[in-house]
């Protein structure tokens, strides 16, 4: 667990360092140096923001939304037959034949001829 926090320290230390590196870097552009450092961090953020909503929106839109692929008929079959089971009640079944006994210690009833039955 120490090893664990120790590596914790040192990303929380190391990320403090770097945003301190790029704050001093910030701070000694020009005016304008610094509205276009703005603007490329903007656009790099909005990239990024992005390339997740691809990644998740392509792992969502397989759902049922209107602008997902229409779906193959196997899948169609399969879907079908799977809600087709879910909403079928089960027929009953007939109990099973009773057994003899196995034996005079056991008896018929509860407890058997140990307890006098």
């Amino acid at each position: 667990m120490e090893a664990y926090q120790k590596e914790q320290q040192e990303r929380v230390a190391a990320a403090a360092a770097t945003r301190e590196q790029e704050r001093k870097y910030f701070e000694s552009l020009t005016p304008q140096q610094q509205k276009e450092y703005i603007a490329q961090r903007r656009a790099r953020q909005e990239a990024i923001i992005r390339g997740i909503i691809t990644i998740f929106g392509a792992g969502t839109s397989s759902g049922n939304s209107a602008a997902s692929p229409q779906r193959s008929s196997s899948e169609e079959i399969w879907l079908r037959e799977r809600e087709n089971s879910f909403n079928r009640r089960p027929e009953p079944q007939p109990a099973p034949a009773s057994a003899p006994p196995i034996g005079p210690i056991y008896g018929t009833g509860p407890g058997g001829s140990f307890y006098g039955n």
